[in-house]
């Protein structure tokens, strides 16, 4: 992936409210949360705003899981993919943080891409299950099918001799 981002100012941008995970921690114990939290399907990520803090919409919430998908698919045809997400390395993490930041800039609208972390803690699991799962299949099989060749090999070797 490409050189690391800069982090951005939070002082630069006054009206984003959920600069840390603590601070959005402290907003998910209020009223407004309750209310958020019971329309999720508008924005399933209500920890995701703009400059100004406004939610981001459920269209751009997808757009973002889509490239995020698309990062994953990178992590996995360059064998970094980890089997959990509690085993990616610091280089796996930052690399999708910057990435995403990268397509969306709003994700870079907090401190130590949290926000991407949230995400990814959430939604990589159903990913990689689907996926990894299968390229181990898939291997597995490979390895099996070699196996099996070198085994009627040996037995015919011994035929014949």
């Amino acid at each position: 992936m490409k050189s690391r981002l800069q982090p951005l100012n939070r002082h630069d941008y006054p009206k984003t409210r959920f600069w840390t995970e603590d601070m959005y921690t402290e907003w998910s114990k209020t009223p407004a949360f309750q209310w958020t939290h019971e329309n999720r399907a508008a924005c399933p990520f209500p920890y995701l705003e703009d400059t100004n803090g406004k939610l981001v919409t459920k269209g751009e919430a997808l757009n973002i899981l889509k490239t995020l998908r698309n990062v994953w698919h990178t992590l996995l045809n360059n064998n970094r993919a980890p089997d959990t997400w509690g085993r990616a390395g610091a280089e796996v993490l930052d690399d999708v943080a910057d990435e995403m930041a990268r397509h969306h800039p709003i994700l870079a609208l907090c401190s130590n891409g949290w926000k991407v972390q949230a995400i990814t803690t959430e939604r990589y699991p159903s990913w990689a299950s689907t996926h990894i799962k299968k390229r181990k299949k898939s291997s597995d099989a490979v390895v099996v099918s070699i196996s099996a060749f070198y085994i009627q090999f040996a037995l015919l070797t011994q035929l014949w001799s």
